[in-house]
């Protein structure tokens, strides 16, 4: 192999390297953006189970409510 060869074989894999340098760090930011992404689809997730618990606690007042005014209803129907 010859010193020219040899330079440019050289110079070839450092290119090379350096790409997949540039890939890795464009990688690494993808990682960091889905990261954060993540975290902030679990704090949304949170705040809507918290709405759904609240929903569940007023589905199950509202269907005691109704219930008590059927049974008035009827109550009242009957006299």
């Amino acid at each position: 192999m010859t010193k020219t060869k040899f330079v440019l074989t050289m110079l070839g894999a450092g290119v090379i390297i350096s790409l997949f340098k540039i890939q890795a760090i464009h990688y690494q930011k993808q990682i960091e953006d889905l990261q954060k992404q993540l975290a902030d689809m679990q704090i949304q997730n949170k705040v809507l189970q918290s709405d759904l618990n609240e929903c569940k606690q007023f589905k199950t007042k509202a269907d005691k409510l109704v219930a008590e005014l059927l049974k008035d209803y009827e109550n009242f129907k009957n006299q």
